[in-house]
């Protein structure tokens, strides 16, 4: 297999160090018909000795990644090359077997794997004045250049696996070039690489699917758990909505997406030691199951003649038909050309699959596959048990809110709420938003006498802040509310900022809490996991009375944030009153007038409280 341009010089060993960013424009700015991707390239230090097995390559001073140089290769190429490999002469040298590990039982799930970008740091590590980088450059400099790519972190027994997501996707998204360079494609419809209405299950466990005419064999497992698996759709969905996002707001562009299933697995990965973590290189096998035990697929021009250099169907365990990936002989050899404008149609690319570039996927030797010439002998839809649904968006671009018409991003699953929840593009913090607006008030010629006070001070380590009282369920277990990380540590209670001040002839209280943010998975920004309103209460006399202020922290805490229900409001005496104050819009923190309007809100609400 050769590669043009892959390698800069002749006789000279290169390494694939790591891969950047994607590109969708040429340098007339022009949009190509697929991306390019970044791959970044160090020279192999000349005297080594360059056996696979050979130790030297866990070094980073196998190469001179100082001088390292980046060339841009269609999307699709990504199908045939692996962090790690060595080049030379436009060809693949060697793949070096680098640390290899054996991972049993290894959980995917919402507690143990999440997102990160490459060049973030470990801010989950107790006690650490200095957090370490999830991806040291002492031990790892090779992605140095693209700290903004993205990653998953999974955790299993103490250690933490750090998993690019280009890796993810070339283990799990195996499929013809075409069909690959979809996933890629802004605004991804399913539809365009199979037939929704033709994807159904004959029963729980028995699956059938009509692919597009430019969909090949290789392609139709994939395609299958995409359709026929939540998460694996989800993953699939999310490199195309996210690219899109990215485009949208002019941010480097880098794929992004998930592991494809939940549940426990094994995995044999290669990788390197960096030095308590562990970055992943390429996956080599994986156990996860897939959602059907057999697959039917045909397409929209079936035809009678299967591809005679492809071996789909083979003979698996109990005479079922078992999936291998197309082979190339060591005798072929071809050229591979990246130009300024990379064609959609590398047929040839299809059978560069090679065993040694894939995944193994050992479940699905389990899965009896055959291709249908005739369709219409198939059990007919009516009767079948379920059918392929497309999951709903799960996140969009408003179109509005910031300059130049780039669109905010909104995250349109949910909340606890009901609500549609906005996606900050860098994190915010609401108690440092309220400071801005006591300072606003101290320059308002009604205000005086501004004072902050502390409600449970006690409670926690700031007297500057109020902190919310233990609150319990009917069967003892105490509320995690008031605490601002999972663990419910004392370290992280949720605080507040009290606030009194005099406003003409009246006395005025208001207490501001702090929201819950985290970075959202699979986004490019931050998203509030509660919405507290702002509390104020508004006294006729100097002295709003501390226990009544105190028993309000107590009754927020007690309905996890939320200071009036339907069934318990703050009741109004004949000396003083309670409003709930609505934050401004969410653009206007962007936009920097969140401390104005939410300052002017304020003193209207106290000047037209009656």
């Amino acid at each position: 297999m050769r590669i043009a341009k892959i390698t800069p010089t002749i006789d000279t060993l290169w390494r694939i160090d790591f891969f950047g960013y994607i590109d969708y424009n040429d340098k007339q700015g022009r949009k190509r018909s697929q991306p390019v991707i970044e791959v970044l390239l160090s020279e192999v230090v000349i005297g080594l000795t360059l056996h696979p097995l050979s130790r030297e390559f866990n070094s980073k001073s196998i190469s001179d990644y100082k001088n390292q140089i980046s060339v841009e290769v269609p999307i699709t190429y990504l199908l045939i090359l692996r962090i790690g490999q060595i080049w030379k002469n436009e060809q693949l040298h060697l793949t070096p077997n680098y640390k290899e590990l054996s991972l049993k039982n290894v959980l995917i799930s919402d507690d143990t794997s999440y997102p990160i970008l490459c060049g973030e740091k470990d801010l989950s590590e107790q006690g650490a004045a200095f957090p370490s980088y999830f991806i040291p450059t002492s031990h790892h400099p090779y992605h140095q250049r693209c700290t903004k790519t993205s990653a998953e972190v999974v955790v299993h027994n103490g250690r933490k696996y750090i998993f690019p997501h280009v890796v993810l996707i070339q283990a799990y998204f195996q499929m013809n070039a075409w069909a690959f360079s979809q996933l890629f494609q802004f605004g991804l419809h399913l539809d365009t690489l199979f037939y929704p209405q033709n994807t159904y299950l004959r029963s729980e466990r028995e699956a059938v699917i009509q692919l597009r005419s430019k969909v090949k064999d290789i392609s139709a497992p994939t395609l299958a758990r995409i359709a026929f698996n939540e998460w694996a759709q989800k993953a699939a969905l999310m490199i195309s909505s996210n690219l899109a996002i990215q485009e949208a707001n002019n941010w480097k562009k880098t794929p992004k997406t998930k592991f494809p299933f939940r549940g426990k697995t094994n995995l044999v990965v290669r990788g390197k030691f960096i030095p308590e973590n562990f970055i992943v290189y390429e996956i080599l096998s994986c156990s996860s199951v897939f959602p059907f035990d057999s697959l039917d697929y045909y397409r929209d021009n079936a035809g009678k003649v299967e591809n005679p250099r492809s071996n789909i169907l083979q003979t698996g365990p109990e005479g079922k038909p078992a999936y291998a990936p197309p082979r190339i002989s060591a005798a072929e050899n071809f050229q591979l050309t990246p130009q300024d404008e990379p064609a959609l149609d590398l047929g040839e690319l299809d059978i560069e699959l090679d065993n040694t570039l894939t995944t193994n996927l050992s479940e699905l030797a389990n899965v009896a596959l055959e291709r249908c010439y005739n369709p219409e002998n198939l059990e007919p839809f009516s009767s079948a048990k379920g059918h392929m649904k497309f999951l709903e968006a799960t996140s969009g671009n408003t179109g509005e809110h910031t300059s130049g018409g780039r669109g905010s991003k909104v995250d349109l699953s949910p909340d606890i709420a009901g609500k549609e929840r906005f996606i900050f593009p860098k994190k915010i913090n609401r108690l440092e938003l309220f400071r801005d607006v006591i300072r606003h008030l101290e320059s308002s010629p009604d205000v005086a006498n501004l004072r902050l006070i502390s409600i449970n001070g006690h409670l926690g380590k700031n007297s500057q802040y109020s902190y919310f009282p233990a609150s319990y369920t009917e069967k003892k277990r105490q509320r995690t509310w008031r605490y601002t990380d999972k663990k419910c540590s004392k370290e992280h209670l949720r605080r507040a900022i009290t606030v009194e001040f005099e406003f003409k002839a009246v006395y005025v209280c208001l207490i501001e809490v702090e929201r819950r943010i985290e970075l959202q998975e699979g986004m490019e920004g931050w998203v509030e996991l509660d919405d507290v309103a702002t509390l104020m209460i508004v006294s006729e006399k100097p002295q709003i009375a501390y226990v009544r202020v105190k028993s309000l922290f107590q009754s927020c805490s007690d309905n996890s944030g939320v200071w009036q229900t339907k069934e318990k409001r703050p009741q109004n005496n004949e000396n003083s009153k309670i409003l709930i104050l609505r934050h401004p819009a969410h653009d206007s923190v962007l936009d920097k007038s969140y401390a104005s309007k939410f300052t002017n809100y304020i003193l209207n609400k106290l000047t037209n409280q009656d």
